[in-house]
């Protein structure tokens, strides 16, 4: 894949490290890098917002341990107007597992796993979930699991991760490169 710039993020070549996520449910990213030297739990159900006037939309959030969502990540809906660097965009870089909890229904992002066991979207135990999960964005790791058994007479997926743009688009911090690598699609008329 592109390049990617975990060392300048962690230098701070972007700008000043956050220790901490924005509080509360609804946040802006601001072109911000957040840095969490431990596991990061989300718990609660988070939206990540558009920028609004001057304010980028866009965010990194490197991880030296183990992302464990228990939640649902969103995007704000949404026009954003005349400025792509608006746009709500989100790296979770992830020193160790991403860890997705059977219950949850959706996440959005670009999600880049160092671990191990890298990158878990259903059941750590024995159980079997039947709640279908959508993942608006990219994963990237070493092993990805797709652990959920989703049955239904529709025939719809238990996993369906769907490349929405917006790393491309308006990259977040360290990953103005991520592109580089994906195919490039050509037609041919006869």
């Amino acid at each position: 894949l592109g390049w990617m710039d975990k060392a300048g993020l962690l230098a701070g070549r972007y700008g000043a490290l956050e220790t901490a996520l924005p509080v509360g449910s609804n946040i802006n990213l601001d072109g911000k890098v957040y840095n969490y030297t431990s596991d990061l739990t989300i718990s609660s159900a988070l939206t990540i917002n558009k920028g609004v006037g001057a304010q980028k939309g866009n965010g990194t959030v490197i991880i030296d341990g183990d992302l464990i969502i228990n939640a649902n990540i969103l995007y704000q809906a949404g026009s954003i107007g005349t400025k792509i660097d608006n746009l709500a965009s989100v790296a979770w870089i992830v020193k160790g597992d991403i860890i997705i909890d059977e219950t949850v229904t959706e996440i959005v992002g670009l999600f880049y796993s160092e671990g191990t066991n890298g990158i878990s979207t259903g059941t750590t135990g024995s159980s079997i979930t039947d709640v279908a999960i959508i993942i608006n964005g990219m994963l990237i790791a070493k092993k990805i699991n797709l652990e959920r058994i989703y049955v239904i007479e529709t025939g719809d997926p238990a996993e369906q991760i769907i490349f929405d743009g917006r790393a491309i688009a308006n990259p977040p911090p360290g990953l103005s490169d991520i592109g580089k690598g994906l195919p490039i699609i050509r037609e041919a008329r006869p």
